[in-house]
This record gives C-alpha cells, sequence and structure tokens, in this order.
C-alpha cells in the first residue's frame, strides 16, 4: 500500500502506520484521516496482521488539526471533517487487531484524542498531551476523556486546555509505559511480539470484549462476552493453551 502522508510496512504480522507530515507536525488533514481510514479497514481485513503499531515522523506524534486547513472551513465543511475524524476513531477503536500508540512526540488535539482509541499506549517522557482547541474558540476532548479520566479531570483539561506530561498521563490511566525518546519504538515492538505470541483468535476475541466492555454497563457487558468466551471454547488453541500450561511448556496457536 502507497499513501503521501502515512509510511506502511507489514513487519511479520506487526503493521507499523507511521503519519509522515513531519514538517507540519504531523497535522491531521482531510487527506491524512482519509489515508488513516484506508489503512485501518485494510488492517482488520488482513489475516496476515496481528497487532498494529501507530506512531509519527520526526518530533512530534501528531500537533493536531491542519489549523491552515480548519480555519477557512465553513460548518458544512467541519461537519465532513469531524465525521472522517470519527470514523477514524472507531475504526481503531473497533478494528479487530490490538493497536499500540507509539507516542514519540507531542500529542495535542486531534493527536491527543488520536491516541487515546488505542489499546495501550507508549509514550516518550518528552512528550506532551493536551486538548488545547479551547483556545482557538472551539473545543475538543469531550467525548472521551470523561470515560477514560472521569467528569472532573476531563473538565480540568478540556475546560483549560492545558499541557499535561506523560508521567502525568501515566498516572491518571491514559499511558501504559513512559519511557526514554529512544526506546519508545523498539518498546511498542516489543509489546506487539508478546501480543503476537498469544492465541490469534483469543486476542480477537479478547479484543471485542474489550470493546462490548467500554460501551456498555458491566451486567450488560458481562451477557454480551459470554458467547466470545463460549466461542473460544470450540477452538482448538483454548485446548492447546491449558494443554501447554498442564504439559509445562510453549503452546503453539494456529488461531483456530
Amino acid at each position: 500500500m502507497s499513501y503521501q502522508y502515512l509510511e506502511y510496512k507489514n513487519d511479520q504480522g506487526t503493521a507499523w502506520v507511521t503519519i509522515n507530515r513531519p514538517e507540519q507536525r504531523n497535522a491531521l488533514n482531510r487527506e491524512t484521516l482519509l489515508e488513516l481510514i484506508d489503512v485501518f479497514q485494510a488492517i482488520d481485513k488482513d489475516d496476515s496482521v496481528r497487532v498494529a503499531i501507530l506512531t509519527g515522523a520526526g518530533k512530534v506524534f501528531v500537533g493536531g488539526a491542519d489549523l491552515k486547513e480548519l480555519s477557512v472551513m465553513s460548518a458544512l465543511d467541519y461537519l465532513d471533517y469531524g465525521n472522517l475524524y470519527n470514523v477514524l476513531n472507531r475504526l481503531i477503536r473497533e478494528n479487530s487487531k490490538p493497536v499500540i500508540g507509539a507516542v514519540n512526540g507531542h500529542a495535542l488535539g486531534g493527536g491527543n484524542v488520536l491516541v487515546l482509541s488505542c489499546d495501550i499506549i507508549v509514550a516518550s517522557e518528552r512528550a506532551k498531551f493536551a486538548v488545547p482547541e479551547i483556545n482557538l474558540g472551539i473545543f475538543g476532548g469531550a467525548s472521551v476523556l470523561p470515560r477514560i479520566v472521569g467528569r472532573y479531570q476531563a473538565a480540568e483539561m478540556v475546560l483549560f486546555g492545558e499541557a499535561y506530561t506523560a508521567q502525568r498521563g501515566y498516572e491518571l490511566g491514559i499511558v501504559n509505559k513512559v519511557v526514554a525518546p529512544e526506546e519508545v519504538v523498539s518498546t511498542a515492538a516489543a509489546l506487539a511480539e508478546s501480543i503476537k505470541a498469544k492465541s490469534p483468535l483469543a486476542v480477537r476475541m479478547a479484543k471485542r470484549a474489550l470493546t462490548v466492555g467500554n460501551q456498555y454497563e458491566p451486567g450488560a457487558a458481562s451477557e454480551m462476552q459470554l458467547p466470545l468466551m463460549s466461542l473460544l471454547y470450540s477452538g482448538h488453541d483454548q485446548k492447546e493453551g491449558m494443554q501447554a500450561f498442564f504439559e509445562k511448556r510453549e503452546p503453539q496457536y494456529t488461531g483456530r
């Protein structure tokens, strides 16, 4: 797959997606959104992909929306842009493959919300996060932050628009790992390898269960997740995993 604003490669089942507009701080213009939608649709359907890693080229993960493009939009233009952005975030959240966010630098505005659609987040200790749109006469982050950090922390982030560090993100439960800048990519790659060592079918069902758990209250989510677990018990990998445990050996999963 070839793109103007993305770099893509499938490295032995790890799909690397790099937003490649470093001169524009990897800002999300309309074309970049369309390309990201296309690549994550392809990842979802590609059986050779086991896990995806999303990162940015250069020193910034995503600097936000492309303000040059945003500043001349009409209300209808923004509805179109915003719909594309929502489609992208939903594609990442509901993707059949786990998505690791490798935050190599600042994740601002739409970039902050984009990385929060990922399943696992590794951040450089130099990275800053913010939803600063309130300072531009608009707002951002209000649809996702309350569910993740709670109403009051979300209100502080959205209404003040101030930046917070990767370490603060870790304390708030947004970031999984904070590492040195030069270790972001290698740490994300190691996490991907760990996921690929699991049963592909179990990982896929677990990802679906996590999506359900995030969308529904616990009782309803448990009812909806039960058939997913039942499906695993009808396949090879569940039996292989448990047999390998009893035999004290590494399991040989087939994805069935």
